[in-house]
């Protein structure tokens, strides 16, 4: 398993293959969450109006949604 703790990641696991791991969000995701949603190429295939994301303030607040929410997780590659 990765231990990797600029990324926050504390080594806690909801699943794990061969390589990939789930993990619960932290707020070290926003960077990475706010330039993939930023884009409209992204942004096109969430919903039914396009609407891509504003600011890294907008990922914050969208971790704290999906923070304890089943189903929604970062993956990781497991190295």
């Amino acid at each position: 398993m990765v231990y990797a703790p600029e990324s926050g990641f504390d080594g806690v696991v909801i699943f794990e293959t061969e390589r990939t791991i789930a993990r619960p969000w932290t707020d070290a995701d926003a960077d990475r969450i706010y330039d993939t949603l930023r884009r409209m190429e992204v942004a096109k295939w969430l919903g039914s109006e396009p609407k891509p994301m504003r600011s890294r303030d907008e990922a914050l607040e969208w971790i704290a949604r999906w923070r304890g929410s089943l189903g929604w997780w970062p993956p990781m590659v497991a190295t």
